[in-house]
């Protein structure tokens, strides 16, 4: 908490040095060493990153861990009610956070010559793994999320999707950061005339999309849980301020801007797709209903990213590619066996 920020500076030089020297001279094959880059405290964002400590670590790659703004908010404001550390936070300082460390992280990729990566915390453990230590394809999965978050055979369906391509690939999986839930739950509130604005939101953790805990191959990281002196508690149910849940999920401006929620999920999305090699689409019609997002994403991937773009269509009940915009976008398939064939066939 001290205004002297040359001190704080040094006292994070000085603690960064000591860790990564203690960690080199453990003679350990693997080493990760994990920091808030950069911190933020009562409003700001503070020590900037001081490059040449980094080199003393020789990182081979630097990772920045992500999850849900609405989680992280709630992980610190039920720390904050046991351990008054004053690091208190709108459900916006999130975003921002996360958009910041981003930011930090990619600046010190570049200065060390080594590869930046964006991970959920709620991907699965393999995919860490596959990320660091195989050479297996970093596939972007992208599938419709918005339209059929309501629909439990659509959800079902596409969650075999993603389990197959997980046990497969090195998967960068949209869903396991399901920043959209306040959004979703306070524009269902409006609708139904449940919304007080001077009251709370509550998400519960049905409202998120599901993620399979209980097999292997999907076991997240990372688990909603809040860890605190006694043990961990569920994070769920999280309760937001109203006002705090519109200032993100409303549009912006003349009501053409999308949401800061949606403007973050962009960002976030289109960094998953540059660090792929392969975009996996599935079913971007589904029902002959277009997923907006699907259609963003293969469109960017295979036009402005220039990477790879497999489709699996099911022509029975999505209709012909031909008669809509995605075609020319890809290769399609119409059976996913046979794109999983191929996908295993492709090198990098």
């Amino acid at each position: 908490d001290s205004e002297d920020f040359r001190f704080q500076e040094d006292r994070w030089s000085d603690a960064f040095l000591e860790a990564a020297r203690e960690l080199l001279s453990s003679n350990s094959r693997v080493s990760l060493l994990l920091t808030n880059a950069p911190y933020f405290r009562k409003s700001r964002f503070f020590p900037p990153a001081i490059l040449d400590v980094f080199s003393e670590f020789k990182p081979q790659a630097v990772i920045t861990f992500i999850e849900e703004g609405h989680v992280a908010w709630a992980r610190i404001k039920r720390r904050e009610e046991r351990h008054k550390s004053r690091s208190i936070f709108r459900l916006k300082d999130m975003f921002t956070w996360r958009s910041v460390s981003i930011m930090h992280a990619a600046t010190i990729a570049r200065y060390l010559r080594v590869p930046h990566y964006i991970f959920p915390v709620k991907q699965p453990v393999s995919s860490l793994y596959k990320l660091l230590f195989t050479r297996q394809p970093k596939v972007y999965l992208s599938f419709p999320i918005t339209h059929v978050r309501n629909d439990e055979k659509a959800v079902e369906e596409i969650n075999e999707f993603r389990r197959r391509l997980h046990s497969r690939v090195c998967a960068f999986d949209p869903i396991t950061t399901d920043d959209r839930v306040p959004q979703h739950v306070f524009v269902e509130a409006k609708r139904e005339g449940r919304l007080t604005f001077d009251g709370e939101i509550e998400i519960r953790e049905s409202d998120r999309w599901p993620l399979d805990k209980s097999s292997p191959e999907m076991k997240p990281l990372v688990d909603d849980y809040v860890y605190l002196d006694a043990g961990t508690e569920p994070v769920y149910p999280i309760r937001i301020p109203v006002d705090q849940v519109r200032e993100v999920s409303e549009p912006g401006g003349d009501l053409s801007e999308p949401s800061e929620i949606d403007k973050n999920i962009l960002y976030r999305d289109v960094l998953f797709i540059l660090q792929s090699d392969i975009v996996v689409a599935y079913r971007p019609n589904y029902r002959g209903k277009l997923s907006t997002g699907s259609y963003f994403e293969i469109n960017y991937a295979a036009n402005v990213a220039k990477k790879r773009v497999l489709v699996y269509w099911d022509r029975s009940e999505d209709g012909d590619p031909a008669s809509t915009p995605f075609m020319g976008f890809g290769i399609f398939f119409n059976d996913l066996d046979t794109l999983l064939d191929h996908l295993g066939e492709t090198v990098p």
